[in-house]
C-alpha cells in the first residue's frame, strides 16, 4: 500500500502539473495576442462557468470518494445514477436559460448569445470534473492525466489557431473549451451506458441527493470565495483589473493545483486506512504529507517571481505581492481539507456548506471594502482571510462533533507560520533572485535531512 499510494500519489502530481505547465506556457501568447478587455472578459466567463456547473450538476462527482467504499461492487451502477440526476438537472436548467435569457443576461453581464455557451460550457466543466474524480477513485492516475492531457491540448491548439484567425481572442477561448469538453462528455456517456444498464436504482438517487445537495451550498460558497473576486472588481473597477488580478490568480493556481493532485491521491487511502483503524499509520504518514505541502509552498513562493517574468508583460508584471498573499490563502486551503475529510468520512456533509456559507459571505464584505481601498489587492487579502475562516470553522465543528485530533491547533499555526514568515521573507526580496534561491536551498536541504533521518526511521 505504501508503494502504491507514493507512486499513484507522484505520477498524478508530476503530471497533472507538466499539463497544466503547458497552460503556463501558452500564457504569454493569450497576455500578448489578447487585449486586457478580451482577457478579463474570458476570465469573468470562467468564474460563471465555475460556479454554475455546481448547480447545474448537483455536486454529484462529490459523492465519488463515499461512494467508493458504501457501494464498491456496485460503483459504476452508481456513477451512472449520478451523472443521470446531473444531466436531469441541466437540462431543467438550459431550458431556463434560454427562456429567461434576457434576464439572466443582465444578470451575468454577458449578452444572450454567450450566456447559452456558459450554460453548455458548465456542464462539459462538470462532467470533466466528474470523470477525473472516477479515475482517480479507481487509481487509474495515468488515464486520468491522458484524457486532461488531450483535453488540454485540444483547447490550447484551437484557442491559439483562433486566435490569429479570428479578432476575437475573447471567442477563441471559449470555442477552444467547448470542443475538447464535448468530446470528453459523450464518451463518458457512452463508455457508462455500454458498461451499466440504463437503469434507475432508488437506494443509489437517494444516496445521491442525500449527499450532494449539501455539496452545492458547499462549493457554489467555496467558488463565491475564490470567483466573485473578478466579479466585483468588475463591479467596483473595470475589466483590465479584472485581467490583471486573473494573471495574478492564475499564477497562483500553480501551487493550488500541486497541493489539490497531492490531496485527491490522499483521500482514498486515507478513508481505506481509516475504514481499518490503522491509526498509527495515518498519523506516520500525515507528519510527511504536511510536509511535502509545506516544502511545495516555500518552493513555490522562491520561484514564482521568475515565473511572472516570463509569462507576464507590460503591467502585468506589477503584481507579484498579490500572489503571495493569495499563495497563503492557498495553503490554508490545504490545511482547511482536513477536518471537511473527516466529515465526508462520516458521511455527514450537512455541516460542510455552513462553513463555507459563512466564509462566503465574509469574503463579499471584505471585497466591499478592501477592493474600494486597496484595489486588486484588496480582493486577494479578503480570499485569504476567507480561507483562515473556513480552516477555523470546519476544525472546530469536527473537533467538536467527532473529538478529532489528528491535525491539532498548534498544528496548524505551527505549519501556517512557517509560510506566512517565509511569504514576509520573499516580498521583502522579492528583486533579489540570488539571496531567495539561496535561503530556500538551505531551508529544503535542512528540511530534507530532518525528515530522513528522524521520520524514515519509522
Amino acid at each position: 500500500m505504501k508503494n502504491k499510494l507514493f507512486k499513484t500519489g507522484f505520477i498524478y502530481t508530476i503530471g497533472n502539473v507538466l499539463i497544466q505547465g503547458v497552460s503556463f506556457i501558452t500564457l504569454p501568447i493569450y497576455t500578448k495576442y489578447m487585449s486586457l478587455t478580451d482577457y478579463g472578459s474570458f476570465s469573468l466567463f470562467s468564474s460563471w462557468v465555475a460556479i454554475l456547473s455546481i448547480i447545474f450538476g448537483l455536486q454529484t462527482y462529490g459523492t465519488f470518494s463515499i461512494a467508493k467504499i458504501k457501494f464498491d461492487e456496485d460503483y459504476d451502477e452508481y456513477v451512472l445514477d449520478a451523472i443521470k440526476i446531473s444531466s436531469i438537472s441541466f437540462l431543467f436548467l438550459i431550458l431556463l436559460f434560454i427562456f429567461f435569457n434576457k434576464f439572466i443576461s443582465m444578470i451575468l453581464n454577458f449578452d444572450k448569445f454567450i450566456i447559452v455557451f456558459i450554460a453548455i460550457q458548465s456542464y462539459f466543466h462538470f462532467i470533466q470534473i466528474s470523470v477525473s474524480q472516477y479515475l482517480m477513485q479507481n487509481q487509474k492516475s495515468i488515464l486520468n492525466l491522458f484524457i486532461s492531457a488531450f483535453s488540454l491540448f485540444i483547447n490550447v491548439a484551437i484557442s491559439i489557431f483562433l486566435i490569429f484567425k479570428i479578432n476575437s481572442g475573447f471567442y477563441s477561448r471559449v470555442i477552444g473549451g467547448l470542443i475538447p469538453g464535448a468530446i470528453v462528455c459523450f464518451s463518458f456517456w457512452f463508455y457508462l451506458i455500454r458498461k451499466n444498464k440504463f437503469t434507475f436504482r432508488i437506494k443509489n438517487f437517494n444516496f445521491i441527493l442525500f449527499t450532494s445537495i449539501p455539496l452545492v451550498f458547499h462549493m457554489i460558497s467555496h467558488q463565491i470565495i475564490s470567483q466573485t473576486d473578478k466579479i466585483m472588481i468588475d463591479m467596483y473597477l473595470n475589466k483590465e483589473s479584472v485581467a490583471l488580478y486573473s494573471f495574478s490568480f492564475t499564477i497562483a493556481m500553480i501551487l493550488n493545483i500541486v497541493l489539490n493532485s497531492v490531496n485527491s491521491v490522499w483521500i482514498p487511502w486515507y478513508f481505506k486506512e481509516k475504514k481499518e483503524e490503522n491509526f498509527n499509520k495515518i498519523n506516520l504518514y500525515k507528519k510527511r504529507y504536511v510536509l511535502i505541502a509545506t516544502i511545495l509552498t516555500i518552493g513555490f513562493l522562491s520561484v514564482f517571481p521568475e515565473l511572472v517574468d516570463i509569462l507576464g508583460n507590460g503591467a502585468y508584471k506589477n503584481n507579484k505581492i498579490i500572489i503571495i498573499v493569495l499563495t497563503i490563502g492557498y495553503y490554508f486551503s490545504y490545511l482547511y481539507t482536513f477536518p471537511v475529510n473527516i466529515q465526508f468520512y462520516n458521511e455527514n456533509t450537512k455541516l460542510i456548506p455552513v462553513g463555507t456559507f459563512i466564509s462566503a459571505l465574509f469574503n463579499i464584505v471584505f471585497n466591499y471594502f478592501l477592493i474600494n481601498k486597496y484595489g486588486i489587492l484588496g480582493a486577494a487579502i479578503s480570499t485569504m482571510m476567507a480561507s483562515i475562516l473556513l480552516l477555523l470553522f470546519h476544525h472546530f465543528i469536527v473537533k467538536t462533533k467527532y473529538g478529532y485530533d489528528e491535525f491539532k491547533l498548534r498544528d496548524y499555526i505551527l505549519f501556517a507560520c512557517i509560510v506566512i514568515i517565509y511569504s514576509v521573507f520573499t516580498g521583502y526580496f522579492i528583486s533579489d533572485l540570488f539571496i531567495r534561491w539561496l535561503v530556500c536551498v538551505c531551508i529544503l536541504s535542512f528540511i530534507t535531512v530532518w525528515f530522513f533521518k528522524f521520520n524514515l526511521k519509522s
